[in-house]
């Protein structure tokens, strides 16, 4: 998972962590996040993905990670619930 140095204190978020899940626990999350769709990015920065899907930021996630590392980045992350 990677987040910016301020993720908890504003919407800029940018994440990257190896998504290793079943379709079942795949389509259940996707359920969820349907139900927060918008149309625009709420993030603090412009991010040029045509064909991104929003959401609003309602949802909090689980990861179990082992370290951050000095850029802020987590070091062996696990995605366990949404």
């Amino acid at each position: 998972m990677r987040r910016s140095p301020a993720a908890d204190r504003s919407p800029h978020l940018s994440l990257t962590i190896c998504l290793c899940w079943s379709r079942t626990t795949s389509a259940q999350i996707r359920k969820q996040l349907n139900t927060v769709i918008t149309p625009t990015s709420k993030l603090t920065k412009p991010v040029k993905k045509p064909k991104a899907t929003w959401v609003e930021p309602k949802f909090y996630d689980d990861v179990e990670y082992r370290d951050v590392t000095s850029e802020g980045l987590l070091r062996a992350s696990s995605f366990k619930r949404l």
